[in-house]
């Protein structure tokens, strides 16, 4: 038996609000409506199976928690895992790059947000220690964009 093909979604700022400040790493924000929607549409059309994709899982203890929040939030038969695999179709995360397959393209308007400063940090010290990468600028040119 062949496994399914699967979506994976991610959770903090995509299919929950980001929570910010001390409590963050164990808080789940509100669900953002219309990916929850979009979510139980893939769930109900069947084709893909949809599992929360999220750094979390990473942490066993962190497990309970997704899982009743998913519970509570209608979609809690989706599994929780933070690693890919051949049979992932599609990543949907607020945080995702696009780069186009086998080119190292990077589409014109991901530069544009990363050169906008659009970096997520997960807490003050990561914020503090990062130096800001050159994300265009010579070392893309029109060779090295894509559209997307």
């Amino acid at each position: 038996m062949t496994q399914k093909k699967w979506i994976g979604v991610d959770l903090d700022g995509t299919l929950a609000e980001s929570v910010v400040g001390n409590r963050a790493q164990y808080s789940i924000g509100e669900a953002i409506e219309p990916m929850l929607n979009r979510v139980k549409k893939w769930i109900d059309d069947g084709q893909f199976e949809v599992k929360i994709f999220t750094a979390r899982a990473a942490d066993n203890k962190q497990i309970n928690g997704i899982q009743r929040w998913l519970d509570d939030n209608g979609i809690g038969g989706c599994k929780i895992t933070n690693q890919k695999d051949a049979d992932m179709v599609a990543i949907f995360d607020n945080i995702s790059i696009r780069v186009e397959e086998n080119t190292g393209k990077i589409c014109d308007e991901c530069i544009g947000f990363l050169n906008a400063g659009n970096v997520k940090f997960n807490s003050l010290a990561n914020q503090a220690n990062f130096v800001a990468p050159r994300f265009a600028g010579a070392l893309y040119s029109r060779e090295t964009l894509t559209d997307c």
